[in-house]
């Protein structure tokens, strides 16, 4: 877009797609208190001069100064600078210039991310924006000291591809921290020619200001300070500020190339799938393309519901330098087909280099038998190892996904699985299956899950060997098979039909399983705020949310109360209490105490009331004013007794006919977690619930039957990978030899589950390093084991994973998997001694 002086367009198609920078810096003993905020506007004049742009409007709070440029905007705060240009601009032409005004002020960076999309118009960009590695070079000469690394995120043929230089020295600190802010940025194509028309400077036009509240600007960013510049004869900028925070938006309207983009920057109350589906109700874009960004790797997976009418085509995560993450959606209208058809000039696509320094990152190759997409890893910047950060990329079309794949009418998985669980007639079938089969299918695309013929271990081990060698991966990795919940799920409802699974958070909170289980129909079982907020985000209702933690603390009922979850359970007077003066509105369960002693884990000796003692809650509920819905109880966590579930549920009634006797309508049963998958489940249980059931709750009752099922679907789900990273032989005093192995995993990460879950391990080698076949898995040398113990990585010696274990020879680079290990593991792990428990995480679909 043009400035007001010049009236016209730069290029006759204009390039929206913008390059942003942002530099952080340390200060010196002598670097002013406002630090980058002393320049003067000469000199940051000057510096736009750089970039080929001007400042045309200035904002500013305590905090920072934001510029409205000619060509996108300027945020300036005393730490850090951030410039962002569309158009021809010469952005990276500005580096010099700022690192010698810096330098005369004692400041010196330490920290840099230079970012873009794909370029429109990539022949109309000058030198070295031909190609992102032209990019690289040029960054790397000024900031290669930092030790940076580039990635390219994204399908190139189903929306914008993204770029990532960061550079970073975590020594080094500014006044303020240097770590990353938590960031989102939306780039749209194809937008609504009646929204585009808004942002020109037609016969209605009034004021910028007028614009910003007609398009629902305003009402977007409520509270921000908001600069806004229309330009003549078309095109739109502003910049808000909201304490630390800026945000900032920029529209090219004309049909030809037309571009919007919308970033949130360091704003903590972020809500991205809220703030999508606003911004997609303000433009209506045929394509999105969301990049978030957080400070560390613990928001690992920044996942989303696509807005009302649109579908994920593909989602990719990268860990950057520093600990930050990204993450980046792909998101279209259904209508859209692909770029390859709609845009000739290869429109959102990848340079030819770009696609190059893909290549070896691509595909994984055929040797299961059919073809299938590797999570892609970008390669580390040019002048280092070539060693890439560990993270997961990887896209699927939802048109892919529907013709043959996971969810499809031509897939043999899924599509009968999902008539039988719809309860409908056959007649009635085609439509309601369809809707879960795209929302299923919407979830394995966003995740970029891969669909293997198979979950057994030679098949996920060969998968993983690929990604270790592709990706030169040494920390843990996990392996989540999307496909096995969705047969899980299968299972359930096929054995217990009037049982709707609740899934326990708690269990395993990854985002993937929780979405393919909402998109299944599941319910959630939530025990605190932030496990509230996870499912809600995700688009779950609340009404499909229990929040089935006995004794809560007091933030958490406000929330549930101003989150509108109703439903939650109580087992003593203090907790009605809470109830009746936090969350009035409250539908409450009444948990009573039925234990199975052999389970895993029990809880009856925390959470439970004797049932002699329901009567007396009852009445105290009554007094209160709290309303009664139903009963609750849980057996224990792993519970494989059938005759306890039987004994529960009759307790329950005898709870039941109490409420009713007070006056409760009462008209649900929990009937807790417990599940085991496997002969756990198939061992009687359901039946002896079914059977149960029929007596003491009739369906003729119209009583609601839930679940909360956490290790039922999670357990069998994951498969853990850890790199042998030290070996030690010994000779016991008999002259028997034996080895030990280190493990990039232990008591302190997910392997918490030997002590707090009761749990056993059995780990298969996958040999990588050895002289043995590289694919070779368990087995490999099974003949000649030695005994041995595994300890983790800490510097604890109780961070033992196993001792006197059989165990073939193995080496320094080869790995031990770990089958079942997704239930009550990962969800506990801590980060003793500095270590990240957070494992690479890469999703398949198996097609068992």
């Amino acid at each position: 877009m043009a400035s007001d002086s010049e009236m016209e367009l730069p290029c006759p198609l204009f390039e929206g797609s913008e390059k942003r920078i942002e530099v952080e810096f340390a200060f010196g003993a002598k670097a002013p208190v406002d630090g980058l905020r002393s320049l003067t506007r000469e000199q940051l004049d000057s510096l736009m001069s750089q970039a080929a742009c001007c400042i045309v409007s200035h904002r500013a709070n305590e905090d920072f100064d934001a510029y409205v440029l000619s060509e996108s905007s300027l945020f300036v705060y005393p730490e850090r600078l951030t410039l962002k240009t569309c158009g021809t601009t010469q952005l990276l032409a500005a580096v010099p210039l700022l690192l010698q005004l810096a330098e005369s002020l004692d400041m010196c960076a330490c920290r840099t991310k230079y970012s873009r999309a794909s370029f429109l118009f990539p022949e109309k960009q000058p030198a070295p924006y031909h190609a992102f590695s032209e990019e690289v070079k040029y960054l790397e000469s000024h900031f290669g000291h930092l030790m940076g690394s580039a990635y390219v995120m994204g399908d190139a043929l189903h929306g914008l591809q993204w770029h990532i230089y960061a550079a970073g020295a975590p020594e080094r600190q500014t006044r303020r921290s240097c770590q990353a802010q938590a960031s989102m940025e939306i780039c749209m194509t194809h937008l609504c020619p009646t929204k585009a028309a808004q942002f020109c400077r037609g016969a209605e036009f009034v004021s910028a200001q007028q614009t910003t509240v007609s398009s629902g600007i305003a009402d977007l960013l409520l509270g921000a300070d908001i600069d806004e510049f229309v330009f003549e004869p078309c095109g739109y900028s502003m910049n808000g500020l909201q304490g630390e925070a800026f945000s900032t938006i920029h529209i090219t309207p004309e049909e030809a190339c037309c571009y919007a983009s919308v970033e949130l920057t360091g704003c903590p109350d972020m809500e991205p799938a809220a703030f999508i589906a606003k911004v997609a109700e303000i433009f209506n874009p045929g394509r999105m393309t969301v990049c978030l960004t957080s400070a560390t790797s613990g928001s690992a997976h920044m996942g989303m519901v696509p807005p009302k009418g649109y579908l994920a085509v593909g989602s990719s995560m990268q860990k950057l330098p520093g600990g930050a993450m990204a993450v980046l959606h792909s998101l279209q209208q259904p209508n859209l087909t692909s770029v390859l058809q709609d845009e000739p000039d290869m429109a959102g696509c990848a340079t030819s280099d770009d696609m190059r320094m893909e290549d070896d990152n691509m595909s994984v190759g055929t040797a299961l038998g059919q073809e299938y997409e590797a999570p892609i890893l970008a390669t580390r910047s040019p002048g280092h190892d070539g060693t890439p950060h560990v993270g997961y990329a990887s896209s699927q079309s939802s048109e892919s996904c529907l013709k043959g794949r996971p969810g499809s009418p031509d897939s043999p998985l899924l599509w009968s699985e999902l008539q039988s669980m719809s309860g409908l007639k056959p007649a009635e079938v085609q439509d309601a299956v369809c809707s879960k089969a795209m929302a299923v299918c919407g979830v394995v695309a966003r995740y970029g899950a891969v669909p293997l013929p198979d979950g057994k271990p030679a098949t996920v081990d060969t998968f993983l060997a690929r990604l270790i060698r592709q990706h030169g991966l040494e920390d843990p990795a996990c392996i989540v098979d999307l496909g096995e919940v969705a047969r899980l799920f299968r299972d359930w409802m096929a054995a217990l039909p009037r049982v709707v699974p609740f899934y326990a958070v708690k269990a395993n909170n990854d985002e993937a399983i929780i979405a393919l289980l909402a998109a299944l129909g599941a319910g959630f079982d939530c025990a605190s705020d932030a496990e509230l907020d996870m499912v809600l985000r995700l688009g779950v209702s609340p009404d499909c949310i229990v929040f089935a933690n006995a004794c809560k603390r007091p933030r958490d009922i406000r929330a549930a109360a101003n989150k509108q979850v109703a439903l939650t359970t109580f087992d003593t007077p203090s907790e009605l209490a809470k109830l009746a003066r936090w969350h009035p509105s409250a539908k409450a369960l009444l948990r009573i105490r039925a234990d199975d002693p052999a389970a895993r884990c029990q809880l009856g000796n925390k959470y439970g009331a004797d049932p002699e003692d329901a009567t007396a809650l009852l009445k105290a509920a009554k007094d209160l004013g709290v309303v009664v819905k139903g009963v609750s109880f849980h057996v224990g966590s792993g519970a494989t007794d059938p005759e306890a579930f039987r004994e529960a549920i009759q307790l329950a009634r005898g709870a039941f006919d109490a409420g009713a006797a007070l006056g409760f309508n009462m008209d649900l049963l929990d009937i807790g977690g417990g599940f085991c998958s496997g002969a756990g489940f198939t061992g009687g249980v359901p039946s002896a619930v079914n059977a149960a059931l029929a007596e003491y709750f009739p369906a003729s009752m119209g009583v609601q039957i839930i679940a909360e099922p956490g290790r039922y679907f999670a357990e069998s789900a994951a498969t853990l990978a850890c790199m042998v990273f030290g070996v030690r032989d010994c000779v016991t005093a008999d002259g028997v030899c034996t080895r030990d192995y280190w493990i990039t995993d232990g008591l302190y990460g997910s392997m918490n589950s030997l002590l707090y879950d009761h749990a056993k391990v059995a780990p298969r080698p996958l040999r990588i390093s050895s002289s043995a076949a590289p694919d070779q898995a368990a087995g490999a040398n099974s003949a000649c084991p030695l005994t041995g113990s595994v300890f983790g990585p800490s510097c604890d010696g109780l961070d033992t994973v196993l001792q006197d274990y059989p165990l073939p020879k193995l080496d320094s680079g080869d790995w031990l998997v770990f089958s079942n290990h997704g239930a009550y593991t990962f969800c506990g792990a801590c980060a003793f001694n500095g270590m990240d428990p957070t494992p690479a995480t890469f999703y398949i679909f198996s097609e068992t």
